[in-house]
């Protein structure tokens, strides 16, 4: 994600899909690229933001943007999650759309949420849109790792320690290494974790005597 610059970019929304509004977003326009940037308030930490294409549309530039949860534990602070891309050397206005807002607040940025691309990809389609700029698709693995809250028994330990003279955090190192995981947070107030597994060690991982339970992490908001 890189930093906003504290001005914005004037854009002209023509047609049902918008209004005259002002972003506040940034193009940087160098010799040969021009960076253009966004800026979404959201309810909690645990967002992201991804521009994902970028058309030309007669005489402007459309921004589609997605906004995906992050899962796991969020701290529920209204944050700003930012994106940047560069794309050939342009001066045409921009104009944001965004897909993926769950809340039902209204934001005060001037950008338009849409529920989902349908309607975007029928008028991209009939305004014989350009394609600019389209986000690289990173390649999955054939196992790609999900991300898991492992629990463990409270019995596993006695004064902070297994019996094998392991600390909750250590533990959890452990298993994660040992099952190929990428670790997340250490949870002492569940007396677990959080951590990216394969499925397959997800099972294995299940039948270790100090395990409680496994599932699947999700958004969970604290304060």
């Amino acid at each position: 994600m890189m930093m906003l610059a504290g001005y914005g970019v004037m854009v002209l929304l023509l047609g049902g899909l918008g209004q005259d509004v002002t972003a506040p977003g940034k193009i940087d326009s160098g010799e040969k690229k021009t960076v253009i940037s966004l800026q979404v308030t959201v309810p909690t930490s645990g967002w992201n933001l991804s521009i994902q294409e970028v058309y030309q549309v007669e005489k402007e530039l459309w921004v589609i943007s997605h906004l995906t949860s992050k899962g796991g534990i969020a701290l529920q602070v209204i944050s700003q999650v930012k994106d940047s891309v560069s794309i050939p050397k342009s001066s045409l206005p921009v104009k944001h759309f965004i897909t993926g807002k769950r809340w039902n607040w209204k934001n005060k940025e001037p950008y338009q949420f849409l529920k989902d691309r349908k309607k975007i990809d029928q008028e991209l389609k009939k305004q014989k849109a350009k394609l600019v700029y389209r986000r690289p698709v990173k390649k999955q693995s054939a196992n790609p790792l999900g991300q898991y809250i492992v629990v463990y028994k409270k019995t596993a330990f006695v004064d902070g320690k297994t019996k094998a003279g392991e600390t909750l955090e250590q533990l959890a190192k452990r298993h994660t290494k040992q099952f190929n995981g990428k670790l997340g947070r250490v949870l002492k107030i569940i007396n677990g974790y959080s951590a990216s597994f394969s499925p397959a060690a997800v099972e294995k991982l299940k039948k270790q005597p100090e395990v409680k339970y496994i599932e699947k992490d999700g958004p969970v908001g604290i304060r």
